[in-house]
């Protein structure tokens, strides 16, 4: 973090080179634009400004699509299937918080927001996990903020009320703070620190279209310098909004490494998808197939009690036959 004061000029192109960069990002992403851009942001993004904050998160959740692991609708036995690529050499596309060869833990701190990222189709087996701090040390992140939910306006058929969009008391209350830290900074700096902040906020809360994982080059560049490469690769994970969840809630990225150290596998909910968002009804619905709370650890094994697959109702066993669902 810089505190020296900055010219006028500087503070001028400063604002030049991250209205190029906004250009730049609103632009769909090709692989012939990759190096050009990556050196582009290397050139003319110089400030960095962001906030750090230590906590603990005692819970988090990741939703697995199973056939996106398993190629087939399958019953997930090993927890390492669960988790991140373990492997960040097998990491061949751009995510929200990793470049390539880049292995995050990305997880939400609800199961709805989860469900929102993955966003399963109809007749998709999932497993949700539940993960639970088994350390009291507390995890250094960065926090993305200063972006509001973009939700209308609510009207209250009822009585007429006409409710103004929804805010975010997290990212609020991150927003202020780092506004009330910056006041401290001279002039010019401060107000480049309030543009750059926007600015990163930005790529983060934008919507891209994921088939095109180049789209995701900006955020992902930014990622790396917060988990990597500021604060001598000391942040653990990064904190940022749902974008699916219209900023209403955050996701978390964090390190591989640091994962491990602090969570422990807490329970499996495993579900047959019945009801998906285009469909109009405004959520999911799921039909479960079973839960599990015993593990082992040191074979990396899922204890399911498959004696309970014989209580199934007839609805689920017309589902599984329906969707080529494997639950031995």
């Amino acid at each position: 973090m810089v505190d020296k004061e900055i010219s006028d000029y500087e503070l001028f192109l400063n604002k030049e080179h991250l209205r190029l960069l906004k250009l730049l990002s609103n632009k769909e992403i090709n692989s012939s634009d990759e190096d050009s851009i990556r050196c582009l942001l290397d050139k003319l993004f110089i400030y960095f400004f962001y906030s750090k904050y230590q906590d603990s998160f005692d819970t988090i959740h990741r939703i697995t699509i199973n056939k996106r692991i398993l190629k087939t609708n399958n019953r997930i036995k090993d927890i390492r299937n669960l988790k991140y690529p373990p492997d960040s050499s097998l990491v061949t596309t751009y995510g929200r918080c990793n470049l390539p060869k880049q292995s995050v833990l990305y997880a939400s701190f609800m199961q709805t927001t989860s469900l929102g990222e993955l966003r399963p189709q109809i007749g998709d087996l999932i497993t949700q996990s539940t993960w639970r701090l088994k350390s009291t040390k507390p995890l250094t992140y960065v926090p993305i903020f200063s972006k509001q939910p973009a939700n209308k306006p609510f009207i209250n058929t009822m009585t007429g009320e006409i409710i103004e969009r929804l805010t975010n008391l997290r990212t609020l209350e991150l927003d202020i703070r780092f506004k009330e830290a910056s006041d401290d900074l001279p002039k010019n700096l401060k107000e480049l620190s309030h543009i750059v902040v926007d600015f990163i906020a930005d790529l983060f809360a934008k919507k891209v279209n994921s088939d095109n994982h180049f789209n995701y080059i900006f955020s992902a560049y930014f990622s790396d310098k917060f988990l990597n490469k500021v604060e001598e690769g000391h942040i653990d994970a990064i904190v940022y909004p749902s974008v699916p969840d219209k900023l209403n809630s955050e996701n978390i990225a964090i390190k591989p490494k640091i994962f491990e150290d602090l969570y422990s596998l807490s329970e499996v909910n495993e579900s047959i998808v019945i009801q998906e968002l285009s469909d109009g009804r405004g959520g999911y619905g799921m039909e479960r197939t079973a839960t599990c709370k015993n593990f082992n650890f040191d074979t990396h094994e899922i204890l399911w009690d498959y004696e309970k697959n014989n209580d199934l109702n007839d609805f689920v066993r017309l589902l599984i036959n329906k969707y080529n669902i494997d639950l031995s």
